[in-house]
């Protein structure tokens, strides 16, 4: 075993370098708070599994509301990091499909981490990668051991922002929930990139047909100029019955838009938490941002834009001594209910054998266009009146 030593006390040590925990060290480090992030992979950007999707501004006002700080979240998407708009979303169940005027930006998700990277550094933030977190306790402040070039290195701060996705290595090290409880409340994603899609390229494909992905869907979404990225997600309920990578190279051979792709670099897969948001949100000086605050929608998994809406809020509590649950469910949790709602919905009849086919032959365009938006109101309310109580809903914290 190597040696432990000491390192640097730091105001707040971010863990995960990702949308939500470099949005919250560019924010801390702004405010005046000597901030630190630790990173497991050698760069960051070097993990991501996305789909590479976000809602655009306009997108994301109806699906987010007016609250979230969306003006500042958005103004990073410039430049060579936007590769493709998209204008629809084709929603295929069952035997149907719905075209969803639906504005989507297609993103270079690593290109735009490292340059979140140099955002938060040029701010005063620092990062250490290669830098896996061995173990986390709580006392005055935290303590946080992690190794790095082969020594382990004992680390005090007053706050912890755990972005460190599900599981979560910070909430198992401090006695909370690593991911959801309940195995219907989390999925696997896995993701390729493809060339030569033959897929119209205004378009986001999302197909939720039985036995494509059992508690799930599949995706195709152009980046432009024939280049996509095709996935799926099962849920983890379901994964003793599904081979996800042999689910997706099927689906791939399968789709008449795929004819002619071919796969570049390896498909990648993460675990992707679609519960609605944890109830514990802060325990003490230590507060769960992006995937780890299970922020993700419950319908379509999307994380980027609340995994950075959360991590904004979380610096704002640590510099303004403000509630961070009460920031956090105030901007996100009322969207992140009303989508859990549809997504229940889905499990009890879209996602049942025998029923899904009668299911899609009665589900209307309205109520689909509603499940992708999660707009509220009273037919809200009556979806969440037949979702529950319903065997996988929201696992407990």
């Amino acid at each position: 075993m190597s040696e432990v030593t000491p390192f640097d006390r730091v105001d707040a040590v971010v863990v995960g370098a990702g949308p939500a925990g470099l949005e919250a060290a560019a924010a801390l480090a702004s405010g005046g708070v000597d901030v630190l992030v630790l990173e497991r992979f050698p760069d960051p950007g070097d993990n991501s599994v996305c789909g590479e999707m976000i809602p655009s501004p306009r997108s994301a006002r109806e699906v987010y509301g007016p609250d979230p700080p969306l003006d500042d979240v958005y103004s990073e998407f410039r430049g060579e990091i936007l590769l493709n708009e998209t204008r629809y979303l084709d929603v295929r169940v069952g035997r149907k499909a719905y075209l969803i005027p639906f504005e989507s930006w297609v993103i270079d998700r690593s290109a735009f981490l490292r340059e979140m990277a140099e955002r938060a550094l040029e701010a005063g933030a620092r990062l250490i990668t290669r830098a896996p977190v061995l173990g986390v306790a709580m006392r005055e402040g935290v303590e946080v051991s992690f190794s790095s070039r082969g020594s382990t290195h004992l680390l005090s701060a007053g706050w912890l922002l755990a972005a460190d996705g599900i599981p979560s290595t910070v909430a198992r090290g401090i006695g909370r929930p690593p991911l959801p409880r309940n195995p219907a409340d989390f999925a696997l994603a896995v993701n390729v990139r493809v060339e030569g899609s033959m897929y119209p390229e205004d378009s986001v494909l999302m197909d939720f047909r039985p036995g494509v992905a059992p508690g799930g869907y599949a995706w195709i979404i152009p980046r432009g100029g024939g280049s996509a990225n095709v996935g799926l997600g099962v849920r983890a309920s379901e994964l003793d019955r599904v081979d996800v990578v042999e689910a997706l190279a099927g689906y791939i051979r399968s789709s008449p838009f795929l004819k002619v792709a071919k796969i570049v670099g390896d498909v990648r897969g993460k675990l992707i938490p679609v519960s609605g948001l944890r109830r514990d949100l802060q325990i003490g000086k230590v507060l769960f941002v992006g995937d780890s605050a299970w922020t993700c929608h419950p319908v379509n998994g999307g994380g980027i834009v609340p995994a950075m809406v959360s991590g904004r809020l979380a610096a704002e509590a640590v510099v303004t001594g403000s509630d961070y649950s009460s920031l956090l469910e105030g901007r996100l949790g009322r969207m992140l209910r009303t989508a859990l709602a549809y997504r229940r919905l889905a499990d009890r009849f879209l996602f049942r054998r025998g029923l899904a086919t009668l299911f899609s032959l009665l589900l209307t365009r309205g109520l689909v266009e509603r499940a992708i938006l999660s707009k509220g109101g009273l037919l809200s309310r009556l979806v969440e009146l037949a979702a529950a109580p319903g065997p996988t809903g929201r696992g407990s914290t």
